[in-house]
């Protein structure tokens, strides 16, 4: 049976003893507790102590954010706002306004460079795209001709402070200012 690492546990007993408390007595009274709630009659009950068993016998990722649904991660929507859930990304014919297919992922994937895999899918079952309408995190060379290969334009926000390669400022490319 998997365990937590060693390392982690010193880690997580070293930060512990700072509150003043023994890790080794309080991880023997959480499994006294355990053990108790397992042979409760709720099953709600039963199955939240089963998840913390196998939490604390490393059966269970250590970075999971919540009991209920175990396949939630933390994400972050700025650098200051964070979330716990998912991401979606869902495709829709605006013409009609069908959604024509949705990709889910936990909240902490880097869903970035699935744009071109969700139109390549789309253009697979026989779906005409023409364009992507796309936030600036999308905002990428490689996804950009990725686009333009398959023959999508991409309607992407640049960046704040992205330069184009081979672009040249052309001070004498401006035309005169019409006066009338």
């Amino acid at each position: 049976m998997k365990r937590v690492s060693k390392k982690r546990y010193n880690k997580l007993a070293k930060k512990y003893l700072k509150t003043g408390k023994n890790l080794e007595e309080e991880m023997a009274l959480t499994r006294e507790l355990l053990k108790a709630l397992s042979k409760e009659t709720d099953s709600v009950v039963r199955e939240s102590a089963m998840r913390v068993e196998r939490l604390l016998r490393g059966e269970v990722s250590q970075d999971i954010v919540s009991f209920v649904d175990e396949d939630a991660r933390w994400g972050k929507k700025s650098k200051t706002k964070s979330f716990m859930g998912y991401k979606v990304h869902a495709s829709v014919d605006p013409k009609s306004d069908i959604i024509t297919s949705v990709e889910v992922y936990s909240g902490n994937v880097n869903e970035k460079n699935a744009l071109p895999e969700i139109i390549r899918d789309e253009k697979e079952r026989g779906l005409l795209v023409k364009k992507v309408i796309a936030d600036g995190l999308y905002d990428s060379v490689k996804i950009r001709k990725s686009l333009r290969k398959m023959g999508v334009i991409p309607y992407i926000p640049v960046k704040k402070g992205v330069q184009f390669e081979k672009f040249k400022y052309d001070d004498g490319a401006l035309l005169p200012r019409r006066t009338s």
